[in-house]
């Protein structure tokens, strides 16, 4: 009896992200991986980590100007959920 095709795609899906995660498959440029690490930082409000990441980058011979991007994206996620966080905050305090 055959097996239904999602069943078979399924652990083909499965193996993919089986090898993905034990980096043998690259999904996304290092830099790439390094720039994405160094704007999530600077969102979760993290120092430690963007000291970490912005110096891994340098390491990695990144552009300042690419470095300088990442963090001006990370700042704007940042105010954005801070905005939306003291809306939040503004319209639970009028229940009081």
């Amino acid at each position: 009896m055959k097996r239904p095709v999602k069943n078979q795609s399924d652990k083909y899906a499965s193996a993919y992200s089986n090898e993905i995660q034990e980096g043998k498959i690259q999904m996304v440029d290092k830099q790439i991986t390094e720039l994405i690490a160094i704007g999530a930082s600077v969102s979760a409000n993290c120092q430690p980590c963007v000291k970490y990441h912005v110096s891994k980058a340098r390491q990695m011979n990144i552009e300042d100007k690419e470095i300088q991007r990442a963090i001006k994206t990370g700042k704007m996620v940042r105010k954005g959920a801070a905005d939306q966080m003291d809306k939040l905050l503004e319209n639970i305090s009028k229940e009081f």
